[in-house]
């Protein structure tokens, strides 16, 4: 599109907030935030300083920057958005929500919690009336605050947030989206919080198989970047699990076989690469196979409304369905797949339990 439009362009500026968006979530900060600054400049110029389209490339640039600790920058960029947005938009429009979440979250980050809280607050109030308590934006604002609430000791407040975000989350985008591994992982800190250990164990260990199933699906057709961050977060998981059943015979057999899992997504990806190299006859459903699972992935990753959770959950099945029917036909032409699919199911995971709802 540049080539046609020219680096000036809004849509071209557009397509540029956008991959600023998609660097982020990669993990690359440093294209992220080069493709953030080219929008916002863009933007400015073609748009002009009220647009909302310019708000939202600096709310983009703002959350880069907060990931690279940058936070008074930051904070410029996010309170900027947030005022295009009301004045744009309006003050109840989701996307002005959003980056009233975002300023609640960053004031947080940098300490001005008294500053903080009645802007999560209303963030949570805005998402409930714009989008609907079934929306899973409602449960991760609900989230952010019950996490505010925890850090300032008050896990009394903090719990029932977690628990209807929870609530919310299974509701919204189903069990196995990693936003519902997150909650519970949210749940079992607040009950190591408290030393009970006991009702700590059951979503961490939920928690847990759910990010083992991730790492399945996903870690073969990620980046390098994708697979390190996926990595920090199953390791981080992994390290608590293994904290809070030290001691325990079944809880590290449990960690262990986890472990096995892990390490074996990351044999499948290096088998896979080598084989389609070695079988050029194949190479073109090896492609196929690398492309459907990473439709396969984006699509649980993806936070539709609720009106669309019906279709996400078709595309998710039509998928998987294709996925299976070519790794059968893979299996069937080429010993080397059926070989590397044999030794991924002598790792497989013992089962752990099926991910459950939280229960007050």
């Amino acid at each position: 599109q540049r080539g046609f439009f020219g680096r000036g362009h809004p849509e071209v500026a557009v397509c540029q907030s956008n991959l600023a968006a998609l660097h982020l979530q990669m993990g690359d900060l440093d294209g992220a935030e080069r493709f953030a600054r080219w929008a916002s400049e863009a933007l400015l110029k073609s748009k002009g300083p009220a647009h909302p389209e310019y708000g939202t490339s600096l709310n983009t640039l703002a959350l880069i920057l907060v990931e690279r600790g940058r936070l008074e920058e930051a904070e410029k960029a996010c309170r900027r958005a947030l005022e295009i947005r009301r004045e744009a938009l309006g003050e109840e429009h989701p996307a002005a929500a959003t980056s009233l979440g975002n300023l609640a979250s960053l004031l947080h980050e940098r300490g001005a919690h008294d500053e903080a809280e009645p802007l999560f607050r209303r963030a949570v109030e805005l998402k409930r009336k714009t989008l609907g308590a079934g929306h899973p934006e409602y449960a991760l604002s609900l989230s952010n605050l019950a996490m505010h609430y925890m850090v300032a000791g008050d896990l009394a407040k903090a719990e029932p947030l977690y628990l209807e975000a929870s609530v919310a989350l299974d509701e919204a985008v189903g069990r196995g989206h990693p936003a519902f591994a997150v909650s519970l992982e949210n749940l079992a800190g607040l009950y190591m919080a408290r030393g009970d250990r006991r009702r700590a164990a059951p979503p961490l260990r939920s928690a847990l198989e759910l990010r083992r199933r991730h790492l399945d699906l996903t870690f073969a057709v990620q980046s390098e970047r994708q697979q390190l961050r996926m990595t920090v977060d199953f390791r981080r998981t992994l390290d608590a699990y293994m904290s809070l059943t030290a001691g325990s015979r079944e809880g590290a057999a449990e960690a262990y076989e986890v472990t096995l899992a892990w390490k074996g997504a990351v044999f499948a990806r290096q088998a896979l690469l080598r084989l389609a190299r070695r079988e050029p006859a194949l190479a073109g459903r090896f492609a196929e196979l690398e492309s459907v699972s990473g439709l396969l992935a984006n699509t649980t990753l993806a936070f539709p409304p609720p009106d669309r959770q019906e279709a996400r959950q078709q595309k998710i099945r039509d998928l998987s369905a294709r996925r299976e029917t070519l790794e059968a036909e893979l299996a069937r032409r080429s010993e080397g797949y059926r070989e590397n699919r044999e030794a991924m199911a002598a790792l497989s995971l013992i089962h752990i339990s099926e991910p459950t709802r939280p229960t007050t």
